[in-house]
């Protein structure tokens, strides 16, 4: 009976956040997933596995375990199928949900405290975000992370086992590989022994050694952005970021937002009272001699102080590890109350219950909101896939494609993960797209005159995204719309692309995919540039047999005329390349870029020797 009591007691937490999150699990991709399907898409062999997993990408992040493995493992078992992530992340969840009430458990001495705990961190601001979007599954593995490495400090600081204290040591290191924000379990290990174990606190100087050491390494590899909104600011704004990220874990400063009730002033005056009553209850349990909810909240703001200083890209993924703490705050309080007398006891469960309470229509409004979003996303890309079979793999070009969704799937390729062409027809996509600042904006949307070529020669098909379900309007662009689109040069020329045929020279063989090879030398014609900062961008990849003999010269002329050599040493990657034009060149309706290779390589297949394979050349 004991035994059936004590795995009820571990399962309960785990089954309560498996109801409450079970919607989760018919969600879809969206964003950024597109863009890590899209990376383990391109892992093709042992051989580049190493940099795919280290190498620094997404603003600067090297998350081996929660990113990288992640993605890479479930994709190459189950392919673009996002229930196996969705299974993933919500055991993981569930697991470190568990792990959370048995810290409690033991920093309390009490089950129920535990249990509550539990409980409120599950409807809390924190699991909701990283369980709907499955590229903040880092946040969750860094939750469990955490947790498990501070279990293990806790029987360590008991014990004072060297085996306990190596084990600390495995977990904080493969945190490491888990995500950046590990950096801070130093600081909880110190702040436990100084209030529980003040013999131990000399065996967190080396894990702050080795978190010093991480991060020197880290910004040394991967340094962060210096502007935009992963940009680090250490500035008198973070107590402002502070205040917001305490205001959306309390929850009533996100009714206004949500729910356009109450007003701002209000919410926050609610925010307010409820931060001043914790804020006294936990400095009463603190006069005491109850440190549990005086660590458990200097867990919420050691572990939110790595995200402060973005001030610019403040989001409530961030929240999760924090909430662990706040929630564990106000059960390790509620047990002091009911020790101390039963009334005080009934009354702080009460505000426990309240703040869970003001959380659950935040969280079933963020589910409800991107689920809508997610049949949105899959009708699109999917149907654009089933498009794409459907007319034996010729081109689709989309039209009436929604600023949400081109955000939320074109622009992080979403296609390419199905292995379908897709673009934007001309004017496809949301209005103002051209002035809306996304440098990259002509990547998916195909230039007119390429566009009127594809789908008067039968190479494109056309479909409208703004219906219900995906609309074949290729005859009514055959007839009507393609007779408005201009026959001008574009400024961007993509060689394996149908339509682009005209734009091409001599000196182009083989399509593979979205690259197109060329032989020694071959050509191609852009419009010239229409001002003087604008450069020649290209992208360009080459086999590993053609750096047989050292790097590869590959010279670029512009109307016959060398405009820059350039050396290639790496392989089996799309190389970017980004060279100034001369003056004499702007304001041209057309001009010749010939793109000369130093050596040839003989490759398995090919008929004749190729020189580099050509994704795209583009004035920009």
């Amino acid at each position: 009976m004991r035994r059936a009591a004590r795995l009820l007691w571990w399962l309960a937490p785990a089954a309560a956040t498996l109801a409450a999150y079970w919607d989760t699990l018919d969600l879809w991709f969206r964003a950024d997933d597109f863009a890590w399907l899209g990376v383990a898409r391109s892992c093709h062999s042992w051989r580049n596995l190493p940099e795919l997993l280290f190498r620094p990408m997404a603003q600067g992040t090297i998350r081996p375990l929660s990113e990288r493995a992640y993605f890479l493992a479930l994709y190459h078992l189950f392919g673009p199928d996002p229930l196996p992530f969705r299974i993933v992340a919500l055991a993981v969840q569930m697991a470190a949900v568990s792990a959370l009430a048995a810290v409690v458990w033991r920093m309390t001495g009490s089950r129920w405290a535990g249990w509550l705990a539990a409980g409120l961190w599950i409807f809390s601001a924190g699991p909701a975000n990283p369980l709907i979007w499955i590229s903040a599954f880092n946040q969750v593995l860094l939750a469990l992370s955490l947790l498990v490495s501070f279990w293990l400090w806790i029987r360590y600081c008991e014990t004072g086992e060297r085996r306990r204290l190596a084990a600390v040591w495995a977990s904080f290191l493969i945190g490491f590989g888990v995500q950046e924000g590990n950096v801070v379990f130093p600081a909880l290990a110190l702040v436990y022994a100084l209030l529980f174990a003040v013999r131990r606190w000399k065996a967190a100087a080396p894990l702050a050694a080795a978190s010093v050491a991480y991060t020197v390494l880290h910004f040394a590899v991967a340094p962060k952005p210096s502007q935009g909104e992963y940009a680090l600011f250490f500035d008198r704004d973070l107590a402002a970021t502070l205040a917001t990220y305490w205001g959306w874990a309390v929850g009533l400063a996100r009714y206004p937002e949500y729910f356009a009730w109450p007003a701002s002033g209000v919410a926050a005056a609610g925010v307010a009272a409820l931060s001043t009553a914790l804020l006294g209850l936990v400095l009463w349990s603190a006069s005491r001699r109850h440190y549990a909810p005086v660590f458990f909240l200097a867990w919420f703001l050691i572990t939110l102080a790595p995200v402060l200083p973005l001030k610019l890209h403040r989001s409530d993924y961030y929240l999760l590890t924090p909430t662990a703490g706040l929630a564990a705050c106000l059960a390790a309080l509620t047990a002091v109350a009911w020790e101390r007398r039963r009334a005080a006891g009934i009354a702080m469960l009460a505000l426990a219950g309240l703040q869970a309470a003001v959380h659950l229509p935040l969280i079933r409004t963020q589910i409800d909101w991107f689920a809508e979003r997610s049949r949105e996303i899959e009708k699109l890309v999917l149907g654009a896939e089933s498009a794409y079979r459907k007319h034996g793999g010729k081109l689709v070009l989309l039209t009436g494609v929604s600023e949400a969704l081109f955000h939320e799937a074109v622009y992080d390729r979403a296609f390419q993960v199905f292995g379908a062409r897709v673009l934007l027809a001309p004017g496809g996509g949301p209005p103002g797209l051209e002035n809306s600042g996304i440098p990259d904006w002509t990547e998916f949307v195909m230039p007119e005159a390429a566009a009127r070529a594809a789908i008067r020669n039968q190479q494109a098909v056309a479909y409208d995204a703004s219906r219900p379900k995906l609309l074949n309007v290729t005859r009514f662009f055959r007839t009507e719309v393609s007779s408005h689109w201009s026959q001008d040069t574009p400024w961007r020329v993509e060689p394996a692309r149908p339509g682009f045929e005209q734009f091409l020279g001599e000196g182009w063989l083989e399509t593979v995919k979205d690259l197109r090879w060329t032989s020694k030398s071959a050509t191609a014609f852009l419009r010239g540039p229409q001002r003087a900062e604008q450069r020649l961008w290209l992208w360009v990849y080459c086999h590993s047999a053609h750096l047989a003999g050292g790097a590869l010269p590959l010279r670029v002329k512009i109307n016959g005329n060398i405009l820059q050599e350039l050396k290639i040493s790496a392989s089996d990657r799309v190389l970017t390349a980004s060279l100034p034009l001369p003056s004499g060149v702007l304001g041209a309706s057309r001009i010749a870029v010939q793109l000369e290779t130093g050596r040839t390589a003989a490759l398995p297949g090919m008929e004749t020797p190729v020189g580099v394979a050509v994704r795209a050349l583009e004035i920009r």
